[in-house]
């Protein structure tokens, strides 16, 4: 088995993107969302994040990890929770939020967990401190519990003859944006290698197998592809470290070696090999740049905007605010909404989704009261904090709905506390209104307290 876990890491809305947009070939399913309460993975990732950069000097709070068995072998989803238990008691993390995801890529499954790294309680991170060797060997003890096949992890555990340690996950989706086949470069760039006794004689090597020699950013020296994807020149793709790539390639001139920008700005010929090569020479694209310009932009951690459209703009003709569920489409008024909402936090029990269904649902029939309501534990100080956070979130999504004349999202109601529900659902519009009013004031003053 093999356990990818890079360093922990931040951006909680590009993560959980990540986590849960399907590719081709690929899809995603959420398995479990642990510890959070809320309905959707990005706004859990963006609660435990406005905490963490608030209330903690913690820049990190996710730990992702991959987990990947040898190709063929197939584990139930109770084995692979049971991989994620083992690690996570390892590292102390046991008891902490946690999301896992399937990923099932060209019939292939493999397991990513994400663990919040901040304490409930104490409200500090974990130290990871030496997790990449705990994880080997967790990885070798989960072999041998699970009958797995082996699979050489670090580079100390893999003579060097043998395969070269797997691709990183940037390398991976990189490929599999522009479709190349990502093992076959690879092993192009470790023949070249091998075939060759200096410097001169390793760039020509390259350039035979359609492959550019470029100076790197953070590295001495990198490869490209004809499509301008960049391949480290090292202990991953060679088998030879840093200093064995210096001392190999001394003899070459530094100064006549293209940067990887003047590298994809050459004709298209220079990068493929000549019985490839185009009768018309065209320059070849850089088709990551052109990726980055037509993805979307990445939005602030609140529910994405609507535009102002006949079926979402609150009409003047029916004299007051509407409430919709973005998932269901149903409707409501503000005081009818609130009212439903109180109904169903009064039996908590039934959860958040029972809650929210009978808020919009003119059929559903009322839950008979609990005969001996059992006491509910005192929140501890980190889901004190997540309320306030998601009350704020709440608050600024409503005020721009009202600002904008849109209808109101049922989310952002369910996220305010019971007292202000009760003024909502007592006072309906002109008591949404005061309450929006009221929130702007606090921030408008919050911000002049800032600019003192």
């Amino acid at each position: 088995m093999i356990i990818k876990n890079p360093a922990p890491r931040s951006n909680a809305a590009q993560l959980a993107d990540y986590l849960l947009k399907e590719k081709k070939n690929e899809r995603a399913e959420l398995l479990e969302l642990r510890g959070w309460n809320m309905p959707t993975l990005k706004g859990a990732f963006s609660l435990t994040e406005e905490i963490a950069h608030t209330q903690t000097q913690c820049k990190n709070p996710f730990y992702h990890v991959a987990f990947r068995a040898a190709p063929g072998e197939v584990l139930t989803p109770e084995q692979w929770r049971f991989c994620a238990d083992t690690l996570e008691n390892k590292l102390g993390l046991t008891g902490h939020h946690r999301a896992l995801v399937m990923h099932t890529y060209q019939g292939e499954k493999h397991l990513h967990v994400v663990w919040d790294r901040i304490d409930e309680k104490t409200l500090k991170a974990v130290n990871l401190w030496r997790d990449h060797t705990q994880s080997t060997a967790i990885a070798r003890q989960l072999e041998q519990e699970l009958g797995l096949k082996r699979l050489p992890t670090p580079a100390h555990d893999r003579p060097r003859d043998q395969e070269l340690a797997p691709p990183t996950m940037a390398e991976e989706q990189q490929a599999r944006r522009k479709g190349q086949d990502l093992k076959a470069i690879r092993q192009n760039i470790r023949e070249a290698w091998a075939h060759s006794d200096n410097g001169p004689s390793f760039k020509a090597a390259l350039e035979s197998h359609g492959l550019t020699l470029a100076r790197g950013d953070r590295r001495d020296y990198v490869a490209l592809d004809a499509e301008g994807s960049v391949y480290s020149i090292g202990k991953r793709t060679t088998g030879a470290a840093a200093r064995e790539v210096r001392a190999k390639l001394a003899d070459l001139d530094r100064d006549t070696i293209p940067t990887i920008e003047q590298a994809r700005a050459e004709p298209t010929e220079r990068l493929q090999p000549p019985d490839q090569a185009p009768e018309r020479p065209e320059p070849a694209p850089d088709a990551r740049a052109a990726w980055e310009q037509a993805a979307s932009p990445t939005t602030a951690p609140e529910r994405p905007q609507l535009t102002e459209t006949h079926e979402n703009a609150a009409p003047d003709d029916q004299g007051g605010f509407r409430v919709i569920d973005r998932e269901t489409g149903l409707e409501s008024g503000v005081s009818a909404c609130a009212a439903k909402i109180l109904d169903g936090v009064g039996h908590v029990a039934g959860g958040f989704f029972e809650g929210l269904a009978n808020a919009f649902s003119a059929t559903a029939a009322p839950r008979e009261a609990s005969k001996a309501p059992t006491a509910r534990p005192a929140p501890s100080a980190r889901e004190m904090l997540q309320r306030q956070a998601a009350r704020k979130r709440a608050l600024r999504n409503i005020s721009a709905s009202v600002q904008r004349g849109e209808a109101l999202n049922a989310a952002d109601l369910h996220a305010l506390p019971p007292a202000e529900l009760k003024r909502l659902r007592d006072g309906g519009d002109e008591a949404l209104q005061r309450l929006v009013q009221r929130f702007d004031r606090e921030r408008d003053e919050r911000g002049r307290e800032r600019e003192r």
